[in-house]
């Protein structure tokens, strides 16, 4: 890996070769928008299981959002999360963020 690269940068954001996660399988809206099936947990997201993260992991080795939580695409490719009980966003899974962490 070259120096000036971080290990973040050297993994792809989305490997769609990969098969889904057991338990996930994938959807299409009545507006033809594809979304994930988490039966493992009873959940849906619009974002791929299979989306890596700022920290490498994917959302679907990350677990479940919280209550509330919703996991986003931004237009270059990365992953973000939306707290719409305080209407803010950030680049952490929810569960890794400290309360005194500063946000988007």
């Amino acid at each position: 890996m070259p120096a000036d690269q971080t290990p973040c940068e050297s993994t792809p954001l989305l490997d769609s070769y990969q098969a889904l996660p057991d338990g996930w399988e994938e959807r299409v809206s009545p507006k033809g928008t594809p979304y994930y099936v988490d039966h493992n947990t009873r959940t849906t997201i619009w974002v791929d299981p299979r989306s890596r993260t700022r920290s490498g992991q994917t959302l679907a080795e990350l677990g479940p959002l919280p209550l509330d939580w919703e996991a986003r695409m931004s237009s270059n490719g990365r992953v973000y999360f939306v707290d719409h009980n305080t209407k803010t966003t950030t680049w952490e899974h929810p569960c890794d963020i400290a309360p005194s962490e500063t946000q988007l």
